[in-house]
C-alpha cells in the first residue's frame, strides 16, 4: 500500500510541475496561452458534498480524492477514503484491497474488518458520486478530477462489528498478559533473551489498542498499565543484559596485588561504552578460593555460581604479571603479560573470546612502571572486550 501511495504522490508531483511550467511559460509571454475548462458530472453540486444525509437506517460517509489523473483513479481513492472513515468510526482497520461489485442499482463496496477468527466483511454501498473535471489546454492538454463519493453503511451491522472488535481487543490484551506472565517467569530464571522476546511480542499486540481493557491482576489493572510494565521490564532487561563482572588475578613484579589496576582500567572502558559493572560480593573470595583459575579452566559450576550471586550476564576473567624489560633514557620499561577470557555466564555458558596481551609501561620507579603497564593492558583489552560484546548485542538486535 505504501508503494502505491508513494507512486501516486510522484505522479501528482509530476503533473503539478508540468502544469506550473505550462503556466509559467504563458506568464513570461512566449506566445502560448492556457485555456482552463471546468466540467461537472451534473449541473449542481449535490447537497451531500457539504452536508451528510441523516436517516434512521444508515450512516453516511463522504470520501474525497482531488487532482486525480483519471476518473477511475479518483473513484477508487475516494472510496478508500470513505472506508478509512468507517474504520475510524468503528475503531478498527480496513484492508484497502477492497472489491467493488457493480449491480443494476448501485456499486457494492466490500471492505475487510479484522476480528478474532479471521476477517469480518462489511458491505457498504456507493449511493452517489460527483466529480469536477478540470482541463488545462496549452502546448499540451492536462486533465484533473476532483471526485466525491457518498458511501452508505447500514446501522444494523454496527453493533455486531463493535462487539466483534471489542472481543478481538480483549483477546489481544489477554494474550499479551499471558506472554508477560511467561516472560516474567523466564526473567526470574535469568533467561533474559527469551523474556525480552515475549515482552516485545506482548507490546506489539497492545500497540493498536487505545481503549482501556480490564485485566484481572492484583498489580496490573488494565492494558495501559500492562503496556507501561512491559516497557519498564524491557528497559531493565536491556540493562541486565549489559551487566559485566571483572575478576583479575594480578601481580606486579611477581607480587600479588589485592586491587587490580588492569580491572579498573578495563572497567573504565566498559562503563564509557554503556556496560554496567557488577561488583563481586567478597573481593578476596575469588583469590582465596581459586575462582579465577576455575573460571579460566571453564568450570561451569563456578561460572554459574558467580553469575547467580552477582547477576552478571558476562564474566571477564584474567591473569596478569609484570616483568622487567629494559631501561630507556633513565626510565624503567616493564611488560604486563597475560590473558583475558570473556565468558557468557547464563544460558549456553561458553567462552566468547580469549585475549592474550603484552603491553609496556615506563617510569623512573620500577613498581610504577609495572603499574603503568597494567593500566595500559586494561585500556587495550577493554577496547577488545567492548568490540566483542557489541557484536553480540548487535546480532541479538537483528534477531528480534
Amino acid at each position: 500500500m505504501m508503494c502505491s501511495k508513494e507512486k501516486n504522490k510522484g505522479l501528482e508531483l509530476r503533473r503539478f510541475l508540468l502544469l506550473a511550467a505550462l503556466l509559467l511559460f504563458t506568464i513570461i509571454g512566449c506566445g502560448v496561452s492556457v485555456k482552463v475548462i471546468k466540467n461537472t458530472s451534473r449541473p449542481e453540486k449535490p447537497s451531500w458534498v457539504e452536508r451528510l444525509p441523516i436517516t434512521s437506517s444508515s450512516l453516511y460517509f463522504v470520501g474525497i480524492k482531488t487532482k486525480a489523473s483519471t476518473l477511475e483513479e479518483g473513484e477508487k481513492e475516494a472510496t478508500q477514503d470513505a472506508l478509512s472513515q468507517i474504520a475510524n468510526y468503528l475503531g478498527t482497520t480496513v484492508n484497502y484491497n477492497m472489491e467493488i461489485e457493480r449491480n443494476n442499482h448501485e456499486k457494492m463496496v466490500t471492505g475487510y474488518i479484522k476480528v478474532k477468527s479471521g476477517t469480518k466483511v462489511i458491505e457498504a454501498s456507493i449511493v452517489d458520486t460527483y466529480y469536477i473535471k478540470t482541463t488545462y489546454i496549452g502546448s499540451r492538454t492536462i486533465e484533473e478530477y476532483d471526485v466525491y463519493v457518498l458511501v452508505k453503511l447500514p446501522k444494523d451491522v454496527i453493533p455486531k462489528i463493535l462487539a466483534a472488535n471489542k472481543k478481538e481487543k480483549e483477546t489481544k490484551v489477554m494474550t499479551a498478559y499471558n506472554l508477560f506472565v511467561k516472560g516474567k517467569a523466564l526473567e526470574e530464571k535469568r533467561m533474559y533473551e527469551q523474556a525480552n522476546n515475549l515482552y516485545n511480542q506482548a507490546l506489539d499486540l497492545l500497540s493498536d489498542t487505545t481503549e482501556i481493557v480490564g485485566i484481572s491482576d492484583s498489580t496490573i489493572k488494565n492494558n495501559i498499565e500492562l503496556q507501561q510494565t512491559l516497557i519498564n521490564r524491557i528497559r531493565e532487561i536491556n540493562q541486565a543484559m549489559k551487566r559485566v563482572l571483572i575478576i583479575v588475578d594480578e601481580k606486579n613484579m611477581s607480587i600479588e596485588r589485592k586491587h587490580s589496576i588492569l580491572a579498573d582500567n578495563l572497567a573504565e572502558v566498559l562503563t564509557k561504552n554503556g556496560y554496567i559493572l557488577t561488583p563481586f560480593p567478597i573481593q578476596s573470595m575469588y583469590q582465596t578460593n581459586g575462582f579465577v583459575s576455575r573460571i579460566l579452566s571453564g568450570d561451569k559450576n563456578t561460572i554459574n555460581e558467580i553469575a547467580e550471586k552477582t547477576g552478571a550476564m558476562y564474566i571477564v576473567a584474567g591473569r596478569v604479571n609484570t616483568t622487567y624489560s629494559s631501561e630507556v633514557m633513565g626510565q624503567y620499561c616493564y611488560y604486563a603479560i597475560g590473558d583475558i577470557k570473556m565468558i557468557q555466564a547464563f544460558g549456553n555458558t561458553h567462552t566468547i573470546e580469549n585475549i592474550p596481551f603484552k603491553t609496556s609501561g615506563f617510569h623512573q620507579e620500577k613498581e610504577q612502571a609495572g603499574l603503568n603497564a597494567l593500566a595500559e593492558a586494561g585500556q587495550e583489552t577493554g577496547q577488545i572486550v567492548v568490540k566483542e560484546l557489541n557484536k553480540i548485542t548487535e546480532f541479538k538486535e537483528k534477531q528480534k
